[in-house]
């Protein structure tokens, strides 16, 4: 738990590495703030930054990248990214309205498995999701057991939905999303995920992610 960022590389900025482990950073400030890069490779890292305005999950200056391990990482008003330089499959969430902390969040999958499940620390706007469990396909967004997005369809190593450069909560509603599902629930694209996009996989120290709902290891 952090006054302010919970992990930074400031000055003139630093390369941030995870590779494995389990962290879990709720944080007054943004989730993880670097005045360089960020590079994901494996473990499985939790992140929800404050909620009051200009913060977020994830804040880089030169942008970061996802290769493999589990990430979920909830923001206020603020939204970056990843670099499509990424091995690992992310999706890259605004909502249409911010939700309370303590709400219940779930990724369920087209034949409504839930993938992920966890209860977010501070409100939430803003959601990032990477995970070797995220194939191409369709995919629904279930917050406090109400489904808020039908269908998302990733085709692609990066998948948005919604604004991705969203106002803060008093400000305009973000423009209706353009990703349509596809006819008869077929993903977008037959590509496999690569070997190399397999779950290193974890859980949080703290309790707030059950073992339970995290993706189970599909590799060591």
């Amino acid at each position: 738990f952090a006054t302010d960022d919970g992990i930074n590389a400031g000055g003139d900025g630093g390369t941030i590495t995870i590779n494995d482990g389990e962290i879990f950073i709720q944080a007054d400030g943004d989730g993880i703030d670097s005045n360089k890069d960020l590079i994901i490779n494996g473990g499985a890292t939790y992140v929800v930054g404050s909620s009051n305005g200009g913060n977020a999950g994830i804040d880089t200056e030169t942008g970061y990248t996802i290769n493999g391990g589990t990430l979920i990482a909830l923001g206020s008003d603020m939204l970056e990214k990843p670099s499509d330089n990424s091995k690992q499959n992310t999706l890259v969430i605004t909502l249409d309205k911010a939700y309370d902390a303590k709400s219940t969040l779930a990724i369920l999958d087209s034949g409504s498995n839930e993938i992920v499940k966890v209860t977010a620390g501070n409100s939430f706007r803003t959601i990032i999701y990477s995970s070797s469990s995220l194939k191409y396909g369709i995919y629904s967004v279930a917050i406090n057991n109400e489904t808020v997005i039908e269908a998302i369809n990733v085709m692609n190593t990066i998948t948005t939905y919604g604004d991705t450069d969203p106002e803060p909560e008093d400000g305009p509603s973000p423009d209706s999303p353009d990703n349509p599902a596809p006819e008869n629930d077929q993903p977008g694209n037959d590509q496999a995920n690569s070997g190399d996009q397999l779950l290193s996989n974890g859980t949080d120290t703290y309790g707030r992610i059950p073992i339970s709902d995290l993706p189970q290891d599909q590799a060591n």
